[in-house]
């Protein structure tokens, strides 16, 4: 067996479909999943020293919007304000969540530095080299501040740990989607090529057995 598995290119469940009846309990677990494993803790120690009293901040991909309450919640118990804007591809997805807007992370509906902070977090394991590219790129172009990006990283580890919380309670969604979003996660070594891609020369990375996560200051 490879130490590292190779890249799968097979479609996930939620990429393929815009009505689900489990569709609203998949986005609510892979947010509780994302926080117990750890990706909630380590996207806030990159967004924390970011913040000052007034924030924005665009979510990408933002799902059911349930990282982005967290983040929000964090940032109130230390006394500043962080107004989150979601973003979602998906239609029914925006639907359930109040505070989104349909869009693409390539095209993204906002004037040159208008957001504070761009994040993204468990979304670019869903895309192309070619659109995060993209999706780099035009959050260079909205950002303010900073962008944070979080996300899964290609292990037997994180594969056979999804595996794993598939036989517990998780939807039949999750059940498929789990594993198999960890075999179509990037390594870190491989967002930095598609990093310099863009243009970005500088940035700082942390990493955890499951995540990697990184901030980037637009411009540079």
């Amino acid at each position: 067996m490879a130490w590292i598995p190779q890249r799968s290119q097979s479609a996930e469940l939620l990429d393929t479909l815009s009505e689900h009846p489990e569709l609203a309990a998949n986005l609510a677990e892979m947010a509780w999943l994302y926080r117990l494993s750890g990706g909630y803790h380590l996207g806030w120690q990159l967004i924390k020293p970011l913040l000052q009293t007034q924030n924005t901040m665009l979510d990408l991909g933002a799902g059911n919007g349930q990282i982005g309450r967290w983040l929000q919640t964090a940032s109130q118990q230390q006394g500043q304000s962080l107004h989150t804007i979601s973003l979602d591809l998906n239609q029914t997805i925006v639907s359930t969540n109040q505070q989104a807007v349909v869009g693409a992370g390539q095209a993204l509906p906002f004037a040159d530095r208008s957001i504070d902070i761009v994040f993204c977090a468990q979304m670019l394991h869903h895309c192309t080299s070619g659109e995060i590219i993209g999706l780099l790129r035009e959050a260079q172009r909205v950002a303010r501040r900073s962008i944070v990006l979080v996300d899964l990283k290609r292990s037997w580890l994180g594969y056979w740990g999804a595996r794993l919380a598939g036989l517990g309670p998780l939807t039949s969604l999750g059940k498929h989607d789990g594993p198999l979003s960890v075999l179509r996660a990037w390594r870190s070594t491989e967002i930095q090529a598609m990093l310099h891609e863009a243009g970005i020369q500088q940035y700082h990375i942390k990493q955890t057995p499951i995540y990697w996560g990184l901030a980037i200051e637009p411009g540079i």
